[in-house]
């Protein structure tokens, strides 16, 4: 890890079959790390991607897409809030 301060999160698209997170990644930080998945309208199955996901380490885990502005609220009130 070059810099510890840039992974608060992580993201994965809903078209990412595999990941670049080895597993438990997330517990190497000192910090609760999130899981995004991204691009949930595309219609292609998010399973995956949440698997991932949660074998890298993530707690909690956000399906958003541009086009529902609602599930962007939601991650934002959870970072910002």
């Amino acid at each position: 890890m070059e810099n510890p301060n840039y992974y608060r999160g992580i993201i994965l698209h809903a078209y990412d079959e595999t990941t670049i997170f080895p597993p438990s990644f997330g517990n190497s930080l000192n910090r609760e790390v999130i899981g995004v998945v991204s691009k949930v309208d595309t219609g292609k199955d998010i399973e995956a991607p949440r698997r991932n996901l949660k074998l890298a380490g993530a707690t909690k885990i956000f399906e958003i897409s541009v086009h529902d502005e609602e599930s962007l609220k939601q991650l934002c009130n959870y970072i910002y809030g």
